[in-house]
């Protein structure tokens, strides 16, 4: 099973949608105007979906920040259902004895290596 998100090659991260909601689409040339803008605002406040839709958003923004935060006494394993919760695609193992990288869907095993220029080689090719 594959998350709503997805790692792009040029290292973003977008929405590829799941059973209720499409992908977004680029709105950056959309005119909308400020009636629309009063009405969406209204709806906030009138509409309770928008507070539970809130604190889904604050506890996913939660689990991000902790996922990435090193200072958290987090287990790997811990880390690494987290990461295949959020849909990160590929995941790259920084531990004492050298850097791993493991892909979600198991397409690769592990791959080792010694050094950071061989993991960006490796990237690149890949």
């Amino acid at each position: 099973m594959l998350g709503p998100y997805q790692t792009n090659k040029d290292g973003t991260i977008s929405y590829r949608g799941n059973n209720l909601f499409p992908p977004i689409k680029n709105i950056n040339s959309t005119k909308i105007s400020i009636n629309e803008l009063e009405s969406r605002v209204k709806q906030f406040d009138e509409n309770k979906m928008w507070t539970k839709i809130a604190k889904i958003n604050h506890k996913i923004n939660i689990s991000t920040n902790y996922f990435f935060d090193d200072r958290k006494n987090i287990k790997r394993v811990e880390k690494s259902a987290l990461s295949d919760f959020m849909g990160c695609q590929r995941k790259i193992i920084v531990s004492k004895s050298g850097i791993r990288i493991k892909d979600r869907d198991d397409s690769i095993n592990e791959i080792s290596f010694k050094d950071i220029d061989s993991v960006i080689n490796y990237l690149q090719k890949n």
